[in-house]
C-alpha cells in the first residue's frame, strides 16, 4: 500500500481547537462551555474490487461495536472532500458506523448554490429534496450545512423512528430567481442516542456539506 493510499485511510487531527455549540435540544449544562477537539474521517473507496473488501470489512468492524472509543469532547467532520464526483454515496464512512441513503457526491458549477470551485457535497438524488444518514451507534450531536430554495427541515430520531429534535431553515420566499444565490444554514440537532437524520426540503434540490458527528 503506498504512503499516499495510508494517508487517505488514516485519521487525520485537526490543530483547531472550537468550542461546542449547542443550537437545541437537551445537552448537559456541563459539556456546553467545555472545549471541542475534532478528528476528520476519510472515506473508504468502492471503485474498486480490493476496496469495495476493505468497505465491507470496515462495515463489519463497526457492526461488531470495536468503533474508536472517544471522549465526550471529541466530535468527527467527514472529509467529503475525498468523495468523487457523481459517487453515489452509501457506505464509504461505514467504517464508523455511518450509512446514507440517496445521496450523490458532486462539485456544484452552478454560481446559484454559493459554493467554491472545487468543493464537494452531498445531493440528496435520485430522488430530489430528501437524504438520510443512519448510525449504527447513537450519537448525540450532528451538524450540517444546508442549501436549498425552500423550507428546510433536518430531523433526528431514535432507533425506534420516535422523533427527538428537529432544525430547520426558514425560506420566506422561495429563491427562484436567476442568478440569486440559493439560502443557505448551519442546522444542529442534538439528543442522546439519536440512529437516523433526515434532511427534506418540499419540490427542490438540496445539498449538504460540512457534515459533523458527535458521538
Amino acid at each position: 500500500m503506498s504512503i499516499s493510499m495510508v494517508e487517505d485511510f488514516s485519521l487525520m487531527v485537526v490543530q483547531e481547537v472550537t468550542p461546542m455549540q449547542n443550537h437545541i435540544g437537551k445537552l448537559d449544562p456541563s459539556k456546553r462551555g467545555e472545549k471541542t477537539s475534532e478528528l476528520v474521517v476519510h472515506p473508504v473507496g468502492t471503485d474498486s474490487p480490493g476496496s469495495r473488501n476493505m468497505a465491507k470489512s470496515s462495515a463489519a468492524y463497526a457492526d461488531h461495536e470495536k468503533l474508536p472509543q472517544l471522549s465526550p469532547s471529541t466530535r468527527i467532520r467527514l472529509a467529503l472532500e475525498k468523495l468523487q464526483g457523481f459517487e453515489k454515496v452509501e457506505e464509504q464512512f461505514q467504517h464508523w458506523g455511518i450509512k446514507f441513503h440517496n445521496a450523490i457526491a458532486l462539485q456544484p458549477s452552478n454560481p446559484r448554490f454559493g459554493i467554491e470551485p472545487g468543493v464537494t457535497v452531498l445531493m440528496g438524488a435520485p430522488k430530489g429534496g430528501t437524504l438520510e444518514v443512519t448510525f449504527s451507534d447513537g450519537v448525540r450531536q450532528v451538524w450540517a450545512r444546508v442549501t436549498s430554495s425552500r423550507h428546510t427541515v433536518m430531523s433526528a430520531f431514535d432507533k425506534n423512528g420516535q422523533l427527538l429534535a428537529t432544525d430547520e431553515m426558514k425560506v420566506n420566499k422561495p429563491s427562484d430567481s436567476i442568478g440569486s444565490v440559493l439560502p443557505n444554514a448551519e442546522l444542529t440537532v442534538t439528543a442522546e442516542n439519536i440512529s437516523k437524520i433526515t434532511f427534506y426540503t418540499f419540490d427542490a434540490q438540496l445539498i449538504v456539506n460540512h457534515l459533523k458527528v458527535q458521538f
